[in-house]
């Protein structure tokens, strides 16, 4: 799967449709898909994301959002709209596995005691 976001060129994001939500952190979004949109001028939104998938010859696009406040280095809730379910599935699809690489790390590390 491909994937460009607002920060490689320009997505439109009218006619999407609410898809879901996903829990995670503001920086975990950076790493993935870059310093995101002031919110275009929409006084409710704090940081917005635009991607564009590509999966063989289809496309569809997604914008994951957060309407209320960015609470850095905690998990929140962020909203997902998008051109099909297939752009929710591609965000839950790339977190996951982010998240799972995460905590194997987590479990390799030095327990704490004294070899």
């Amino acid at each position: 799967m491909k994937y460009e976001t607002h920060c490689d060129r320009d997505i439109p994001s009218e006619g999407l449709v609410h898809l879901g939500e996903i829990c995670c952190e503001y920086d975990t979004l950076v790493k993935f898909f870059g310093q995101p949109l002031d919110g275009n001028g929409i006084t409710s939104l704090t940081a917005e994301w635009h991607i564009l998938f590509q999966v063989g010859s289809k496309q569809c696009v997604a914008n994951i959002y957060d309407a209320y406040s960015v609470k850095k280095g905690e998990k929140q809730f962020w909203d997902i709209t998008g051109t099909s379910k297939d752009s929710y599935r591609f965000i839950r699809e790339l977190l996951n596995d982010y998240i799972e690489s995460e905590e194997e790390e987590f479990e390799d590390d030095d327990d704490g005691r004294e070899d």
